[in-house]
């Protein structure tokens, strides 16, 4: 018999969602939750009423404070101010909606109903703006705040959203919408932006500009929201408050796939720009020009005098003065006496040789330690002058190998492409950092 109400309870937990609190830890340790309890609390003061707000007509009778809250919230905030202080309660209700309150339970099919469809008289109205608009009144609110926000920013955490300033958008749709309705707002969501039950939304543009299917007035809301984070909290897309990097360009692949970090922490970093103000081209193979760029900038973009060292890299073009640096900090030589082919992909060995020359140049990286190539199937490929930089990548773990039906390989003469570069570069810059 003890076992049934073991698993009685068991059931019951996961029915009302505490199971939920198993992933607590992860979700406290990777979001600010006092920064959007602290902006939640701005946001809904601002869009649902001030704290000393009443509404007697509004179905769910009682439309309150800074969560708007209707039906059983109303009830549960009357709750909490009359368990802080009995006597202040009792005073101000009066004697039968003191009565009410404390004998109605929180929430059950009846009462839940009967709270969401009863009305306040002019006296009761009055009494309840009194007790909510009291210290007392306030403290509870900003209590319950913390305590639903916190909530509904953990049920986003666990349906894959993954920044603050995108958690703080999903605990007002969750709270303009209920727990069902926000369930249809992300479905519709990720449909829009092509994503996957198991995909995250991790930028505040890409989980604005999803269209939703409910229609005109949920837009409206959602750009009011939106508006508020970007122009009031100013929680942009620059990168502040964990907003994605790369938000503004539509061609990056969500959060699940391999590249989205690498490409996150290269525009981040000012190493990469976009190819267009909402394109990054991740699959854009990688040429020798933009290369050179970007190691250039990772060193600082130090002034350099433009002397037309190649014929083929005419002053004036994006990557001359890189082109320019790169050739005295000796990381090339050109692919001629006289070229430095610009256009030119870029390959796995090569790329392995421009960031160990680099390591050289900068210092602080180990550049003595050597990996054992024989264990790539395509070994004899690499071009003898890239073979100790291939050894020491593959060493310090800046360049992995690929499992293939022959085994792993490096595949030193594939071309790269832009997100390939920008994983390698973001390793080579943590091995680096890391020392």
């Amino acid at each position: 018999m003890k076992r049934r109400w073991i698993a009685l309870l068991l059931v019951l937990c996961l029915c009302f969602g505490l199971a939920d609190f198993a992933a607590a830890d992860e979700f406290e340790d990777s979001v600010n939750i006092d920064a959007v309890i602290e902006a939640g609390k701005q946001m809904y003061s601002t869009f649902e009423g001030s704290y000393d707000t009443v509404v007697k007509s509004d179905v769910g009778a009682v439309g309150m404070g800074i969560l708007g809250w209707r039906g059983v919230k109303a009830l549960e905030l009357l709750k909490l101010c009359c368990s802080k202080a009995p006597s202040f309660a009792r005073s101000t209700l009066g004697e039968n909606l003191y009565n009410e309150v404390i004998n109605t339970a929180l929430w059950t099919a009846s009462t839940g109903s009967a709270w969401q469809t009863r009305t306040f008289n002019d006296t009761e109205a009055a009494a309840a703006k009194t007790l909510i608009s009291s210290n007392i009144g306030i403290a509870a609110q900003n209590e319950l705040a913390a305590s639903d926000i916190t909530t509904q920013a953990r049920h986003g955490w666990n349906a894959g959203v993954r920044t603050e300033a995108a958690l703080l958008y999903y605990c007002s749709a969750e709270n303009h919408y209920g727990p069902g309705g926000v369930k249809g707002f992300m479905k519709s969501v990720r449909g829009a932006l092509g994503l996957g039950a198991d995909d995250l939304i991790t930028s505040l543009d890409q989980f604005h500009n999803g269209a939703v299917q409910a229609g005109v007035s949920t837009l409206a809301y959602r750009t009011k929201i939106y508006n508020y984070i970007k122009n009031v909290l100013k929680w942009d897309t620059t990168g502040a408050h964990g907003v994605c990097p790369s938000a503004a360009f539509q061609d990056v692949p969500p959060y699940t796939n391999w590249a989205h970090e690498g490409i996150d922490f290269v525009i981040s970093r000012g190493l990469f720009n976009g190819t267009s103000d909402t394109t990054f081209s991740p699959n854009l193979e990688m040429t020798r020009a933009m290369m050179v760029t970007v190691l250039y900038r990772h060193a600082g973009e130090p002034e350099v005098s433009e002397n037309q060292i190649f014929d083929d890299v005419p002053p004036g073009r994006y990557y001359a003065a890189a082109v320019t640096w790169a050739t005295n900090k000796h990381l090339t030589k050109g692919t001629g006496s006289r070229t430095f082919s610009p256009d030119q992909k870029i390959t796995r060995e090569e790329t392995a040789v421009f960031l160990f020359r680099y390591a050289l140049l900068i210092g602080g990286m180990n550049t003595s330690r050597r990996g054992d190539l024989s264990v790539y199937s395509d070994e004899g490929r690499i071009s003898s002058y890239a073979k100790e930089a291939m050894s020491w990548a593959v060493a310090v773990g800046i360049l992995r190998g690929s499992g293939t039906a022959n085994g792993q390989m490096l595949l030193p003469k594939a071309n790269t492409t832009r997100a390939e570069i920008a994983a390698i570069l973001m390793r080579f810059i943590q091995f680096k950092e890391s020392r």
